[in-house]
């Protein structure tokens, strides 16, 4: 299903209408090690592709961790 949702995207790309592919995060999705590794996993699978990320939960924005974020 993940190759055919690239294929589709790929096809935006061409066309010059793909500006980024979202990933909406809930609220519980945390900056923790685990959630860390869910997101390298995903630049991984998206190859190429300009990602965008849309985090809900604070800890992402905390000021320890907002320049890594």
């Amino acid at each position: 299903m993940f190759d055919e949702f690239l294929a589709s995207v790929r096809v935006l790309q061409e066309a010059g209408k793909l500006r980024a592919v979202l990933f909406q995060y809930p609220p519980w999705f945390g900056c923790e090690r685990k959630h860390v590794d869910i997101l390298k996993r995903t630049r991984e699978w998206m190859e190429d592709l300009p990602v965008a990320l849309e985090f809900r939960h604070q800890t992402w924005f905390a000021p320890e961790y907002r320049e890594k974020t």
